[in-house]
């Protein structure tokens, strides 16, 4: 009776978010590519082989399930992979390309899913983190589509959330075949919502069996001719606020070190005129990467706006600050710096890697700050202290190294719980 409910409410709401996701094409016109796909129409696929539907909401979870999905191409499955947004959707297509086919999401309406559903003809759905749709959930049991989370993580704001609805809630779960999770402390909320522990596996993270890309030393190399031997101090995946306070910890800097440049990548490359501006009322010089911009003797900011290209430029940066983190946004993933091998600073809001976090924080493998005036005192100190960067760096990667083998543990489950064949 609730499902239903909450059926009609997003039915009744659904002229809303379309009118949202116009409002947002406005700004990066993806949003408006392939709406069918939001209702189900998706091209009927015809094959002989057993299919996989991997979701994957945007560009990080898409990168982490990257690995996975290679597996399961070797093994000649056909994989099915939805997004929520464009920057997914760009990067399966990137890492990808013709090898899976690639939609939106359908809306989490049971017409728009079994549509979806009856045209893919999936034997299973794969869903990473924390995307669980009740009404998606549902019709997969309903057609036996068996579902599983992937990497799954449940922060303590999800949990409280998650528990103000149990008749919403637990039906949902009960219907889900497996649950691989990051940590003890992800399975603990999840039993406390009412899952079986027979149900569920903490894997670890599958993030930490990311791989560099075959080509990092030749475009890192090919990347580090840009900045003409200077200096560079990385700011990714911010938001707005944070650039401010990286522009004043970077003019702070600056009068130490003259020839350091301010790498930044924001979390949005659409708010990139905005930043711009932001540039300018700090009296700093930017240039463009969209724009194929020259860096000068007189440039403080490259502005990172392509999607793609991220750990390369953290390959050539001293320091990176992940954003999302001085902010309450929960952060957003370093692992992909400590794999490039550049050291790590992070605010204190890292919901959204919580059990990652920790690993990290106990091997002395990243430095967590409080406030703007710690985050300048500590990129300061390591700035200034190579050796102390190298070895945050070299910790930062062996914890990368020793956390592996999820990745291994979530192809063993599905092998004997689901008899895919992996």
């Amino acid at each position: 009776m609730v499902r239903r409910l909450y059926t009609f409410v997003f039915a009744i709401l659904l002229p809303v978010v379309l009118i949202r996701q116009l409002v947002r094409s406005l700004r990066e016109k993806g949003y408006r590519q392939q709406i069918q796909h939001r209702f189900g129409f998706v091209p009927k696929l015809t094959s002989d082989n057993q299919v996989i539907w991997l979701h994957a909401v945007s560009a990080g979870e898409s990168i982490a399930a990257i690995p996975l999905v290679e597996k399961l191409l070797a093994l000649n499955f056909d994989i099915v992979m939805t997004n929520m947004t464009p920057a997914g959707r760009q990067q399966v297509n990137q890492h990808l390309g013709d090898r899976v086919l690639n939609y939106y999401a359908p809306y989490d309406l049971p017409g728009f899913v079994a549509r979806f559903i009856s045209r893919i003809r999936p034997c299973v759905l794969l869903t990473m983190e924390t995307e669980l749709w009740p009404n998606t959930i549902h019709v997969c049991a309903a057609q036996s589509v068996a579902v599983m989370l992937i990497n799954g993580r449940l922060s303590e704001k999800s949990y409280q959330g998650y528990r103000r609805w149990p008749a919403l809630t637990l039906p949902m779960l009960e219907k889900m075949s497996w649950l691989a999770l990051q940590s003890p402390s992800h399975m603990a909320r999840f039993s406390n919502l009412g899952v079986a522990e027979s149900r569920m596996t903490v894997t670890g993270s599958i993030k930490f069996d990311q791989r560099l890309p075959a080509d990092f030393e030749d475009r890192k190399a090919r990347f580090n001719c840009l900045f003409q031997g200077r200096r560079v101090l990385m700011a990714a995946s911010t938001h707005p606020g944070e650039e401010k306070l990286m522009f004043e910890v970077y003019q702070s800097l600056k009068k130490e070190i003259p020839d350091l440049i301010l790498v930044l990548a924001p979390r949005h490359i659409k708010r990139s005129s905005a930043i711009e501006k932001l540039v300018a009322e700090h009296q700093l010089q930017s240039v463009s990467r969209y724009r194929q911009e020259v860096v000068t003797a007189d440039t403080d900011v490259y502005l990172l706006d392509v999607m793609g290209e991220l750990i390369y430029f953290y390959g050539l940066s001293e320091l990176a600050f992940i954003g999302g983190s001085l902010i309450p946004r929960g952060g957003h993933n370093f692992m992909e710096a400590a794999l490039a091998g550049t050291a790590i600073v992070c605010g204190d809001s890292l919901y959204n890697f919580e059990a990652i976090a920790e690993a990290f924080q106990a091997a002395a493998a990243m430095a967590v700050v409080e406030t703007p005036r710690a985050l300048l005192s500590e990129m300061r100190a390591l700035l200034s202290d190579p050796d102390r960067r190298a070895s945050m760096q070299a910790r930062a990667y062996q914890t990368m190294l020793k956390q592996q083998g999820a990745l291994q543990l979530v192809e063993a489950e599905l092998k004997n719980r689901f008899k895919l064949g992996i």
